[in-house]
């Protein structure tokens, strides 16, 4: 369990006039400034959205998580070194409940408390589907943006 201090040790990046600022600590941000957007989480899709929200120089927008940053941690850097993040500041240390079709074992759920999410430290490990299945939810909903065709633009910009 996280004690009340850590917890507020809060890691705070935010988008303020298109100018992006990381602090380490809630304290440091600076106090009288507004935010159109507030993001809690920033794993994968808490820091696409704040991404994406801040390309319209209009919005000013905070991204807050309660993990350090990833800046400068060769662990999540270097692929397949994830294991070595374990009961280390950068995982949460969750484990599952005794497990009754496995003898009542106890495993490693493994979740990133990090700047990134788990994205930080899944060993860098992608996977999209198969276009088969994208082509079927197109014909399916209708849709033609869930193609293979279409959405491969989209998840270009994932990777950027």
């Amino acid at each position: 369990m996280l004690g009340i201090r850590r917890l507020l040790s809060w890691l705070a990046a935010s988008a303020v006039l298109g100018q992006a600022a990381l602090y380490d600590n809630i304290k440091q941000l600076p106090s009288g400034l507004s935010f159109d957007f507030i993001i809690v989480g920033g794993g994968t899709a808490g820091s696409v959205l704040a991404n994406r929200l801040s390309e319209n120089p209009q919005h000013n927008v905070l991204l807050i998580d309660a993990g350090p940053s990833n800046a400068d941690v060769l662990l999540t850097m270097v692929p397949g070194y994830n294991w070595r993040l374990r009961h280390t500041q950068y995982y949460w240390n969750y484990t599952t409940i005794p497990q009754k079709g496995l003898n009542g074992r106890v495993f490693n759920y493994d979740r990133g408390h990090v700047l990134g999410g788990s994205s930080s430290v899944n060993a860098m490990f992608y996977t999209r589907g198969a276009s088969s299945d994208y082509d079927r939810w197109a014909n399916v909903t209708g849709d033609d943006g869930w193609s293979w065709s279409v959405s491969s633009h989209t998840c270009s910009r994932w990777r950027s």
